[in-house]
């Protein structure tokens, strides 16, 4: 599962955006589609392992990070904190890599709602 949400990350950065670029896609002058974008991020961590972070936001953005070493070879891929999330997203702050859950963003007002309702309960009865 964790190569195929990859590979489906890969391919839609791929193919809506063009290799490391940013570019925007948009159906007729009509009916607007939602904006996809790619962007791929480099974190050099030591002299011999980089950090490549590739975000595909159409419209919720997810990333994956992957650890590469100097020349290029993929060494492995750094699990996102949230291991519920369906669109967790990394980004770099300060020389670091950062993450966020943003599978809220998909939620309709009364699941927003029903969240936040579920978040309270379990930070007033932390045992349930």
């Amino acid at each position: 599962m964790k190569q195929l949400r990859k590979t489906l990350l890969l391919c839609a950065a791929l193919l809506s955006a063009g290799l490391y670029a940013q570019e925007s896609v948009t159906a007729g002058e009509q009916d607007m589609a939602p904006v996809t974008t790619f962007s791929r991020d480099t974190l050099m961590v030591n002299e011999d392992s980089v950090l490549i972070v590739i975000t595909v936001c159409a419209p919720v953005c997810s990333s994956i990070v992957i650890v590469e070493d100097a020349q290029g070879g993929e060494k492995g891929e750094i699990p996102s904190p949230y291991p519920n999330a369906v669109f967790p997203e990394a980004y770099i702050e300060n020389d670091s890599i950062k993450w966020r859950d943003n599978t809220y963003l998909i939620l309709d007002e009364d699941e927003k709602r029903w969240k936040a309702e579920q978040q309270k309960c379990k930070e007033t009865n932390p045992k349930q």
